[in-house]
Formats: structure tokens, C-alpha cells, sequence
């Protein structure tokens, strides 16, 4: 178990954490990709795709508008939680080898981003 401790220089206006184990023998991502915070249309996507490696796995963080449903696209929803307030946090995984771009709709026009990255076994 370990403590997550957040440092901010004024408090955020949107903050989410979600937290998963990964288990594997090479710790420094093989690739990773971004979509940054904005309010485009659907389908939101990274701005480059993951390489996963065979039998690799490629996690997929978000956050999103409360006035979004999420759709994968490209991905396997593992957890979404909504505040009914304010935003929603996602977590997923892609485990088909190769290229692989995230894609998540149901956030049209509404603000969206999220992170990913991919390891090998």
C-alpha cells in the first residue's frame, strides 16, 4: 500500500485519481499518448497511436465532462466514475498487439483528455 499525495499551487478545478496495479518485467513504458484537455467533437483520440508489444497491454486514462457517456472506441472500459457535478474519470485497457490509437466518444463538445501508455510482458 502506499500514499498518493497531491501538490498544487491553488486548488484545482478538476481533480481525479485512478489508481491500478500493472505487474510486468519491462517498468519503462514502451509508448505513450496524449489528447489534450479541449472541448472538440467526437470521437476524442490520442494525437499519436501506442505500439503495445505482443502479449503487451496499453492503459488508457480520461476525464470527462459530467455530460458525457463514455463510448470505447478503441479500448476496454475498467472503471468510470461520474460525480454528477462536475467530471468523470475513466479506466481502460487496450491489449491488442500493435498500433493502436484510443478512441472514446460520447464527450461532443463537451471537455475531454486523456493519457495512455504501453508496456511489454
Amino acid at each position: 500500500m502506499a500514499d498518493i499525495v497531491v501538490t498544487t499551487p491553488s486548488f484545482a478545478a478538476y481533480q481525479g485519481i485512478a489508481v491500478g496495479a500493472l505487474t510486468t518485467s519491462t517498468p519503462t513504458p514502451n509508448s505513450t499518448a496524449i489528447d489534450a484537455f479541449e472541448y472538440n467533437s467526437d470521437p476524442h483520440t490520442t494525437s499519436s497511436p501506442l505500439t503495445i508489444p505482443a502479449n503487451g497491454i496499453g492503459i488508457v486514462c480520461a476525464y470527462g465532462s459530467q455530460y458525457g457517456t463514455p463510448v470505447w472506441n478503441v479500448g476496454t472500459q475498467d472503471y468510470y466514475t461520474n460525480d454528477g457535478a462536475s467530471m468523470g474519470v475513466l479506466l481502460g485497457h487496450i491489449s491488442a498487439a500493435g498500433s493502436q490509437t484510443p478512441s472514446i466518444s460520447g464527450y461532443n463538445g463537451n471537455g475531454f483528455g486523456m493519457v495512455a501508455a504501453s508496456w511489454g510482458p
